[in-house]
């Protein structure tokens, strides 16, 4: 069964804020996700136990799986500013936040799908 994919209200307003062709690559790695939720290339954080990254482009998508059920997207942001530690430290708080009230459903930009996609 797959895993359903939710945005922490940062990771959907950074995502809004990405132009429509990065939006498209980003939403076809994130629905890659769906069924492999730890596929080859995504890496655990150093130093943060259960966080995950993907790199697509020069763009990092840092997630959490929770109880294998949802795939919840904490973060979206360049390469050069994903890792800040500020960014990084807050990482846990953004989870326990977006879990107890804050979960925003993926919703694709404009009925718009990745192409090569049905």
């Amino acid at each position: 069964m797959p895993l359903s994919i939710e945005f922490a209200r940062a990771a959907a307003k950074d995502f809004k804020q990405l132009d429509h062709p990065l939006q498209a690559r980003l939403l076809k790695a994130l629905d890659s996700l769906q069924s492999d939720p730890r596929p080859r290339g995504a890496e655990k954080l150093k130093g943060h136990s259960g966080f995950l990254r993907l790199r697509v482009g020069d763009f990092r998508v840092i997630y959490h799986v929770y109880e294998e059920r949802v795939i919840i997207v904490l973060l979206i942001k360049d390469r050069k500013h994903a890792y800040d530690t500020h960014t990084l430290q807050t990482l846990q708080t953004r989870l326990d936040r977006t879990v107890a009230e804050n979960v925003v459903p993926l919703k694709r930009p404009s009925g718009r799908r990745p192409s090569g996609s049905k």
